[in-house]
């Protein structure tokens, strides 16, 4: 672009490449947004020294440099530190596990539960249900078993209207999981 300011076809595909790289940039912070626990990060301080000092402290706070195992020789090598910890770990629980059925007989519904609570437990999830934890939920935790954060039901929410149908859909689907 520096050599020939003025050709279009040079300065289409310096448009092009600045809107993948602004593209790539966002999900780059979206990521790393989702990965910060700090929710100061999360309402729109991101992309600050602050942002990565805190992702290096994290990183740092939850790596093994080095282990001493049960004689005193200390690893550093990550060979050496998985085989302390797979040593341990496997010393710890024991070459055998032995499966018992717990007593779970003194256990049942109307000792926790209502008869009138456990009733209600059976009704079919209303649309409001439905809204009122979409809209309550902290849009940058987590996303739950299926890869979906609240971010994103916030924001197909707003194309959607939910209905009785799509309710007795949850409903099924829930107690499927």
């Amino acid at each position: 672009m520096s050599t020939d300011p003025y050709n279009i076809t040079l300065q289409a595909e310096e448009r092009f490449a600045r809107t993948g790289l602004d593209s790539l940039s966002l999900a780059e912070e979206s990521m790393h947004k989702q990965r910060s626990r700090d929710l100061a990060v999360n309402l729109g301080d991101g992309n600050s020294k602050y942002f990565y000092r805190l992702l290096r402290a994290r990183h740092a706070h939850s790596f093994i440099s080095q282990i001493t195992d049960a004689e005193g020789n200390t690893f550093s090598e990550p060979q050496g530190i998985a085989a302390v910890l797979v040593s341990y770990f496997s010393n710890l629980l024991g070459p055998t596990v032995d499966m018992h059925q717990p007593d779970l007989s003194y256990i049942s519904p109307s000792n926790y539960v209502s008869d009138e609570d456990a009733e209600s437990l059976k009704l079919p999830v209303a649309v409001s249900e439905i809204e009122e934890v979409i809209k309550a939920s902290n849009p940058n935790k987590a996303p739950g078993p299926d890869g979906f954060n609240a971010h994103f039901f916030k924001i197909e929410a707003s194309y959607w209207e939910p209905s009785e149908s799509d309710a007795i859909g949850f409903h099924s689907w829930a107690e499927y999981c």
